[in-house]
């Protein structure tokens, strides 16, 4: 029995053995492949991009929509005694180029840059540390224990502590109040700021009910609402409007929902001055000649449609990032008129 032992363990080290050649070989014969590869298109002049790269890269720089913010529950508050179980969601958000990252090249003892079986520099992340120093002897670094935050009043420094931050934030859930109703005219277009949200009744029947009958009363009188709303959990509360949803509308379809939209505080208002303007410093030529620009610029019905427009300047980075990725080019798809590329037609 002892002899069959011992023969099952060389039997199982052989298989051992055999299973590190394989990889061995199999390791062999990547790394042939991928030299074989990277020979053909230097002769051919292209460039091998592994899969994994491509994939990655087509899911960054290809078409993609914005997505929409899941619904999220707040309580809102019509009346007094009319509270109701509503949902809100983003309408809009806006797009932004992809952040750049910082990497470092992998050197090699002798000082050279790595590369990988395809000829790439392998690369590595980096870690980002804030170091605080003396102002008047940068080579002394200050320790947390002798660091204060502090806010600017005039050309003083009032300092504060982890428990005045506590005590100054707000204490609240996500909740929105009707405060009031004003005409619609009496807002003017250029005080609303930041992205609309839609607020609807969800699952609820009542609260359907109750938006879809103020959504059309308020179209019907020409009014909004003035509410008070929380986004999120203790966050701070902004001011805005409630107005009739019509997106999506079709002809002599009633709104059965609604839309806020955020209005600045007065501390949100640029204090601008202008000079004085009367009606009798332009002259009937220059009316004519104003009125004449709008009519012969005119766009007509469906010309302009945003949400078929692409950002130019995202549009450009996707194209570079293929041509990079790709083909290897080095020139960059400008947006400017006259630029590389089609940068003319992105920045019209």
């Amino acid at each position: 029995d002892d002899d069959n032992d011992d023969d099952d363990d060389d039997n199982d080290d052989d298989d051992d053995d055999n299973d590190d050649d394989s990889e061995d070989d199999e390791g062999i014969v990547k790394e042939e492949n991928e030299k074989l590869l990277v020979n053909i298109a230097q002769i051919t002049g292209g460039t091998v991009t592994p899969a994994r790269n491509l994939i990655e890269m087509m899911k960054v720089a290809g078409a993609k929509k914005i997505p929409r913010s899941t619904r999220k529950k707040m309580e809102l508050t019509i009346a007094p005694n009319l509270v109701l179980n509503a949902e809100y969601s983003l309408l809009v958000s806006k797009a932004n180029l992809s952040t750049l990252r910082t990497q470092a090249f992998t050197r090699d003892v002798e000082g050279l840059t790595m590369t990988d079986g395809v000829g790439a520099p392998v690369m590595t992340e980096l870690l980002k540390e804030s170091v605080y120093t003396d102002k008047d002897n940068t080579d002394v670094e200050v320790e947390p224990a002798n660091r204060a935050k502090a806010y600017r009043y005039g050309g003083d420094y009032i300092t504060t502590n982890a428990y005045d931050e506590e005590t100054l934030k707000m204490v609240s859930k996500i909740a929105m109040r009707v405060l009031g109703f004003v005409e619609k005219s009496s807002i003017p277009r250029g005080a609303l700021i930041d992205s609309g949200y839609a607020v609807t009744g969800g699952v609820s029947p009542r609260a359907q009910i109750a938006i879809s009958a103020l959504a059309q009363a308020l179209e019907q009188d020409g009014m909004v609402a003035v509410a008070r709303f929380v986004k999120m959990e203790d966050a701070d509360p902004v001011v805005g409007i409630l107005f009739p949803m019509k997106i999506d509308l079709a002809e002599g379809e009633v709104p059965k929902k609604l839309v806020f939209v955020q209005m600045p505080f007065e501390e949100d208002y640029a204090k601008y001055a202008f000079s004085s303007f009367r009606d009798d410093e332009t002259s009937v030529e220059q009316k004519m000649a104003a009125e004449h620009v709008i009519d012969s610029m005119m766009l007509g019905e469906g010309e302009f449609v945003s949400s078929k427009i692409p950002n130019p300047a995202i549009r450009s980075l996707n194209r570079t990032l293929i041509q990079k990725v790709v083909r290897g080019a080095r020139e960059v798809e400008g947006q400017r008129e006259g630029g590389n590329g089609e940068g003319g037609d992105d920045g019209e």
